[in-house]
C-alpha cells in the first residue's frame, strides 16, 4: 500500500510551495488506498474462504461500486434498466452457486 501511495505521490508530481491540490490527485490517492486494502483483505480472506467465493464477492461489491456514478450520470432509462439487470444476475448467481446450502 506505501509502495502504490508514493507512486500516486510520483504522478501527481505535488507542489508543496502553494499547497493546491487538484481534486482529481485526491481521487487518485484515495483509489490507490483503496486498492491496496483490497489486496490486503483479499489476502487475509484466502485463509476462511473459497477462491472462487471470493471472486465473486468481490467483483459483485466492485460492480456496485464502480455503477453508482452511472445512475447519476445516465440520461437513459435503458442504460439505467441494463445495470440493475446486471445486479440481479450477478446477485443470483452468487447466491445460487455458494449460498444455496448456508
Amino acid at each position: 500500500m506505501i509502495i502504490t501511495f508514493a507512486g500516486a505521490l510520483i504522478l501527481i508530481r505535488p507542489e508543496f510551495s502553494n499547497l493546491y491540490v487538484e481534486p482529481i490527485a485526491l481521487v487518485s490517492i484515495f483509489g490507490a488506498i483503496c486498492l491496496g486494502l483490497e489486496a490486503i483483505f483479499i489476502k487475509l480472506l484466502t485463509k476462511y474462504e473459497k477462491n472462487t467465493q471470493i471472486l465473486l464477492i468481490n467483483n459483485f461489491i466492485g460492480l456496485i461500486l464502480s455503477s453508482l456514478i452511472v445512475f447519476f450520470l445516465a440520461n437513459t432509462n435503458f442504460l439505467t434498466i441494463t445495470i440493475l439487470h446486471a445486479y440481479k444476475i450477478s446477485y443470483d448467481m452468487c447466491t445460487n452457486l455458494f449460498f444455496k446450502g448456508s
